[in-house]
């Protein structure tokens, strides 16, 4: 399939598109309750567009006792909330008021008080190794680091060390954690689907992939290799993310798009196949500020013609 419809992550330098206005649509509503009285309920809304759906779903839910956070994910059509049971009772208290905004939602799953606890205990322990996993497949910290590294150094280069230290830069980085993190979270949505489909790669193709990617640019491996280094991007990380993407685009060629012929039909399917994938996918943050940062930015998104209400 064409790169413009799967971007291809192999390009030696990481220049994010960076909005210099960061949405912060995600709240907290601490009620100073115990820890041992919390409990979470993950609810699926439908017809959320941008911020303002959010700020509409949030300011429902501002009346009910006992909530102690509010988490909005536009992109993936799911709200998680936080609550003292004692306080809130029935969580179909919930699903109601955000119907009754408009927006119809529907409780997905209900986390007692002893689970969530063992979830923020497991999730502070994973977040030193990965800052996410997509239904079991762990998104490595490692990963998330030197892709920031590379960003931050490119933009350093271009524009001056001192670019990232004032509030201005800070929303900058902030821009940058985000897109890093959700290309990351996107690519392992989309290797879920590949893995779940049972795929499996013809050897040859990684190799066939490579030497031609190679040819283009006039490079042997070891030029490659070299180049990749001088701007400190690790060659064996370049070359995990490369397979990454050749098995991912192999898939969609063979299963998601074979047999179409224009690229409006194959890039309006892969879209439906992209977003029908990211519905299901089961993704859970290890690091909250990056989960916090993803929420937001999803929330900041222009606003659809949907969004009338």
């Amino acid at each position: 399939m064409k790169r413009t419809i799967v971007t291809c992550a192999v390009l030696m330098a990481v220049f994010v598109a960076a909005a210099l206005a960061l949405s912060t649509d995600v709240a907290s509503y601490g009620t100073g309750s115990d820890s041992g009285t919390l409990s979470k309920v993950v609810l699926n809304v439908e017809g959320m567009t941008c911020s303002g759906c959010v700020y509409t779903i949030k300011t429902s839910l501002a009346g009910l006792e006992g909530i102690e956070d509010i988490q909005v994910d536009v992109s993936s059509g799911m709200a998680s909330v936080t609550f003292d049971r004692d306080k809130l009772g029935d969580v179909e208290k919930l699903a109601q008021a955000i119907t009754n905004s408009g927006y119809k939602a529907t409780v997905a799953r209900v986390v007692d008080a002893d689970t969530l606890t063992d979830e923020r205990r497991t999730a502070d322990i994973r977040a030193k190794t990965a800052i996410a996993s997509v239904g079991g497949l762990e998104i490595p910290r490692p990963d998330f680091e030197a892709e920031l590294a590379h960003a931050r150094s490119r933009y350093e280069a271009a524009y001056g060390k001192g670019v990232f230290s004032d509030p201005r830069g800070a929303r900058l980085l902030d821009n940058l954690k985000y897109q890093i993190a959700r290309k990351l979270i996107d690519e392992g949505i989309q290797l879920q689907e590949v893995q779940r489909a049972g795929y499996k790669m013809n050897d040859s193709k990684l190799d066939q992939e490579m030497n031609a990617f190679l040819n283009e640019r006039g490079m042997s491996r070891s030029k490659l290799k070299s180049a990749l280094e001088e701007n400190g991007y690790p060659f064996e990380y370049f070359m995990r993310r490369f397979q990454n993407r050749v098995l991912i685009e192999t898939y969609v060629d063979e299963n998601v798009i074979a047999g179409l012929t224009s690229d409006f039909d194959k890039q309006s399917r892969y879209a439906d196949w992209f977003a029908n994938a990211r519905l299901l996918a089961d993704v859970v943050y290890y690091d909250r500020d990056i989960e916090r940062l993803v929420q937001a930015q999803s929330a900041g998104s222009g606003c659809g013609s949907s969004c009338s209400r």
